[in-house]
């Protein structure tokens, strides 16, 4: 299985995909399974059901103190070597083109969200090092965390791409142990 969390109306059944969006109600002919679960409590999906997940551009919508929870629950959900796919605003950057154009409401919209809807503002904020450790804490091997442009987004983001482990001395990883934790 792949979980796209938060996939809103632009989820790619053709390539699979099983959305996560209780904000996303599809319309009546929608081809594709959309489950309306927030991030942090995926329910009825057992551990170790997706071999990838991906999140674009919604994990800042969720409030820091359900951050953590969050990405232990899809640390959960992957399988071992499972991947996860994650891109989030820059805070630095939204922060910066605010400074530098404050009366303009694309700046106001990186830092804040659309507010189109219920769950479409922004809550959490992501530097590169913070979202790093983040995925780390969870459990994850951090392969790619880096900022860069993303035209679709039309803004800086910062994309990593994180593994859940496949063996760790030997024996499948399906949580962090508390030690890992600090």
């Amino acid at each position: 299985m792949k979980i796209d969390v938060g996939c809103g109306s632009e989820l790619d059944v053709a390539g699979g995909w099983t959305g996560v969006d209780p904000f996303w109600n599809p319309p009546d002919d929608f081809a594709g399974t959309v489950l309306a679960y927030h991030a942090w409590d995926v329910g009825g999906l057992s551990a170790g059901s997706a071999e990838e997940i991906r999140s674009h551009h919604a994990l800042e919508h969720l409030p820091p103190t359900r951050i953590k929870a969050t990405l232990a629950e899809w640390f959960r959900l992957l399988v071992p070597g499972g991947l996860l796919d994650l891109i989030v605003p820059d805070a630095v950057y939204c922060l910066q083109h605010f400074m530098d154009h404050p009366y303009s409401p694309w700046a106001f919209t990186m830092i804040h969200g659309r507010n189109d809807y219920p769950g479409d503002r922004h809550l959490t904020a992501f530097d590169v090092l913070g979202l790093h450790l983040a995925l780390a804490d969870a459990g994850f091997d951090v392969v790619q965390c880096e900022a860069r442009w993303t035209d679709k987004w039309h803004q800086r983001s910062i994309c990593a791409l994180a593994k859940k482990p496949e063996v760790e001395d030997g024996v499948s990883v399906d949580q962090p142990s508390s030690a890992d934790h600090r």
